[in-house]
């Protein structure tokens, strides 16, 4: 039995669009998890693309019985952390169990030490049945609403210049061999010279 998300949230589970994310972080988790935020804001969106997702891990099982399996929502936050980070399974995982914002995203508890922790097994077995047609279909849908924020966005385009200048030179960088042969040498000149 397989969600497109958890329908009933629980009493400690704040809602994707209630998420406080740090604009000023330079990490790359927040920048994926922004974008998440704003697929999950956009309803036609996400649907279009979680039904990608159940389409394809979804196939020959019967969505209405047997045990709750990792929703399609949780899927895609964890197909995106991967390929965004270029990251591997084990990486994933322990990120999916230990960052907190990125839990919150995944809509599993974060206030219990009994909350959902997610296996490798459990994440390989999901994440990778998602096929490369399927993933560019997604990232079509993606760039599509990218293309839509901009056009509708009333800011001006960006403009910027910068002067290049290009001068040959020969720089020596610092190894420990070089730096072992310059302290050498010194050692010569100062030695002859006494």
């Amino acid at each position: 039995m397989r969600h497109l998300w958890w329908r009933d949230p629980t009493l400690f589970t704040v809602p994707i669009e209630d998420i406080l994310i740090d604009p000023d972080s330079r990490d790359h988790i927040p920048r994926v998890l922004r974008a998440l935020q704003a697929i999950w804001m956009r309803p036609e969106i996400r649907d279009r693309i979680l039904t990608i997702i159940q389409s394809q891990v979804g196939k020959g099982i019967r969505q209405d019985t047997g045990r709750p399996g990792m929703t399609c929502w949780s899927i895609l936050v964890l197909l995106l952390l991967k390929q965004s980070m270029k990251a591997t399974f084990d990486l994933v995982t322990e990120l999916s169990n230990q960052r907190k914002n990125l839990r919150i995203m995944l809509q599993v508890e974060t206030e219990y030490k009994d909350a959902l922790r997610f296996k490798r097994q459990t994440i390989t077995q999901n994440v990778g049945l998602i096929s490369e047609a399927s993933w560019q279909q997604i990232n079509e849908i993606v760039v599509e609403m990218g293309y839509n924020l901009m056009a509708n966005s009333k800011a001006t385009p960006e403009q910027g210049s910068c002067d290049l200048c290009v001068v040959e030179t020969n720089v020596r960088f610092p190894t420990d061999v070089r730096l072992l042969h310059d302290a050498t040498w010194k050692l010569l000149q100062r030695s002859y010279k006494a």
